[in-house]
């Protein structure tokens, strides 16, 4: 039953002088020096996950420090 399966989230968090790092499930899974190339590996291991039928939460955190919901596939921000 679809409702009993667990969501995978998979975060990228600024961390000021241009570095990130990309969690998933609070798990640091690695640093990058451009926020792109982290966003890029977020949404890679997003697709990979769902590929396996896995539910995935894909957050970026924004100029503002906020958090905000991604397209794990079109990599567009939701809402």
């Amino acid at each position: 039953m679809q409702a009993d399966r667990l969501v995978t989230q998979t975060a990228v968090v600024r961390c000021g002088g241009g570095k990130c790092h990309l969690f998933n499930n609070r798990q640091d899974r690695g640093h990058f020096y451009d926020s792109v190339d982290t966003i890029e590996a977020a949404l890679l291991r997003a697709v990979g996950l769902l590929e396996e039928g896995v539910l995935v939460e894909v957050l970026v955190q924004g100029p503002s420090g906020q958090l905000r919901h991604v397209d794990p596939v079109r990599g567009d921000v939701i809402g």
